[in-house]
């Protein structure tokens, strides 16, 4: 079968989701393509014209344009990516004490082995608040005789939780969001979530999660319960340092609690994450006049505590013995998670010097990286940064040039004139240094860099080349980048660290 289906079945979107490996990478070009669909059909037709699948994934990274491109403090001081266990990570769930689990995946899975696991009492003190008026009783809930959709519930349950947050006598510490209808985890929608007063939507925000479902026989099966519980496992994946989480699951009349754990061990030097429910039985919602009102008050006492007490903590990593606090998740991809951190100036520094040492022992043995660009710089398990991505890599003791392969916006003069010229690219250490220096100033400077706009019967890249071309020529003229561009002109790498040092 070639590369390329038939138009009728392919598009451009799915054509990215095929060959775009990079997850960041993905989700720029699919925005770029959401926002620009007018040049949907061309870039298609355009990229059916390449013969191979590292020339069309060639193509699709010259539409990765430097517009939104964060600083280059943020890219290497700031961007920090837990590698889940060297991509190999497997989560598996098992009962608290037991064997390992023989593979819970489907949510009816993990529903049924969250109803099998240890059954406790709410954990917390019970508040003491209660209610003399609705709303915040719940005693009104529109799926009481008749059937309704789902979204009027959700619709009562989170006008009954604000009525509460107004109510002077809960001294509520945590708001409700309703998020059913956006990503709040990821891209993962639970119903609501419980975040701290005074904060904003955000997976590291993420105190509670839950979930609004209609029971069918008058319970929640095990599908509604895997779901809930998901998005608690969710929650725990996006707070690296978060040992449990609290899980609600409701119908405005019943309300269950679920608590998650994760638990992680090392086997062999692969890290393994197992998860583990306590489920703390169900109870009615509404608040009456006489009775313990359990169910409302698990509710109210969730709302009124601290969230270091339903397990949330400071978001942060660890590298060596570096704590990295935690900004925001940025993306998720299949097997990690790329974070924005905090670091200081000296760390910075410190990347920068890791970087060029690893070129320049690349290049003593004549390989080439080629390939430069943001993403592919990460930390490892121990806070260095390391180069990834040496799939375009090439040894360079031969005299053969070679084709086009990298980020366009960062190559050198000369390979922005090959491409022009269309003639083979003759690759050395200083188009690696050239590359990694104009990646620093895209993050850095973050220059508009406006888009090249495709004719359809342009086969090559060669106007985006000669844009790119112009557009260096006329950046990065001070002495401070003078002096970098010298020192690599001299293949000068610890005068090349120095001159770089000297912007931090």
């Amino acid at each position: 079968m070639s590369d390329s289906a038939s138009c009728s079945t392919v598009n451009i979107k799915t054509e990215i989701d095929r060959l775009v490996k990079i997850e960041e990478e993905k989700t720029e070009l699919l925005s770029y393509f959401t926002k620009h669909k007018d040049q949907q059909d061309d870039a298609l037709s355009d990229l059916n014209l390449f013969a191979t699948n590292e020339k069309k994934l060639n193509y699709l990274r010259t539409f990765l344009g430097s517009d939104d491109v964060s600083s280059m403090k943020r890219d290497l001081a700031h961007i920090v990516k837990e590698e889940i266990n060297r991509e190999v990570k497997k989560v598996r769930r098992v009962l608290e004490g037991s064997m390992s689990s023989p593979g819970y995946s489907t949510l009816s899975d993990i529903g049924d082995l969250a109803q099998r696991c240890s059954k406790i009492s709410f954990p917390l003190e019970l508040t003491a608040s209660a209610k003399a008026k609705s709303p915040g009783k719940f005693l009104s809930p529109p799926n009481g005789n008749d059937d309704v959709p789902e979204s009027q519930v959700q619709e009562y349950f989170i006008s009954e939780c604000q009525a509460l947050e107004k109510f002077g006598a809960v001294n509520n510490k945590l708001i409700i969001k309703d998020t059913h209808a956006s990503p709040s985890l990821g891209t993962r929608k639970p119903d609501f979530i419980f975040i701290q007063k005074g904060s904003t939507v955000d997976p590291f925000n993420v105190v509670v999660v839950g979930e609004i479902k209609l029971r069918v026989g008058g319970r929640f099966n095990n599908t509604h319960i895997g779901q809930a519980i998901s998005f608690g496992e969710k929650v725990l994946q996006l707070q690296p340092m978060r040992k449990f989480v609290y899980v609600v699951l409701t119908d405005c009349i019943i309300i269950e609690i679920f608590i998650v754990y994760r638990m992680d061990s090392a086997t062999n030097s692969e890290i393994f994450t197992r998860y583990t429910y306590d489920h703390i039985g169900s109870e009615y919602l509404a608040f009456a006049k006489e009775g313990e009102n359990k169910g409302w008050k698990y509710l109210v006492t969730i709302m009124e505590s601290s969230p270091n007490s339903l397990g949330w903590v400071e978001p942060s990593l660890k590298f060596s013995t570096n704590t990295v606090k935690l900004v925001k998740c940025i993306g998720m991809g299949r097997t990690s998670v790329v974070y924005e951190g905090t670091f200081n100036g000296e760390s910075v520094a410190e990347d920068i010097k890791d970087i060029i040492k690893v070129l320049e022992s690349a290049h003593s043995l004549s390989y080439v990286h080629r390939d430069l660009r943001k993403y592919n710089f990460i930390r490892d398990e121990n806070g260095k940064i390391v180069i990834i991505d040496w799939g375009y890599c090439i040894k360079t003791d031969t005299d053969y040039g070679f084709s086009f392969a990298g980020a366009l916006e960062c190559m050198p003069d000369e390979v922005l004139s090959s491409i022009i010229r269309r003639k083979n690219i003759f690759y050395g250490p200083r188009v690696d240094l050239v590359c990694f220096v104009r990646s620093f100033y895209l993050m850095l400077h973050r220059p508009s860099m406006t888009r090249v706009p495709f004719d359809k019967n342009d086969d090559d890249i060669s106007t985006r080349a000669q844009y790119i071309l112009n557009f260096w020529k006329d950046c990065a003229k001070s002495d401070v980048w003078r002096n970098i561009y010298s020192a690599i002109d001299d293949l000068d790498y610890n005068r090349l660290i120095q001159e770089l040092e000297k912007l931090f």
